[in-house]
């Protein structure tokens, strides 16, 4: 719930290109075929789960202002 609040109230975009570039990049790193194949290795749902989660760490790392 958290997370899927601070992807609106940051405006991220879930959908189009992003989702497919993150998708691609997330079948590639747990070296995976597809998303089903994903979801029979970690759970129904996870995927998902997944996803949202990286993109918000992705639009929270573009905001950080290391001083």
């Amino acid at each position: 719930m958290l997370i899927f609040h601070l992807l609106r109230e940051m405006n991220v975009n879930t959908g189009g290109s992003a989702y497919r570039n993150k998708k691609a990049q997330i079948l590639r790193d747990y070296a995976v075929s597809d998303v089903a194949n994903y979801e029979d290795l970690y759970g129904e749902g996870s995927f998902e789960s997944s996803m949202r989660y990286n993109l918000m760490l992705d639009a929270l790392y573009k905001r950080v202002v290391i001083v």
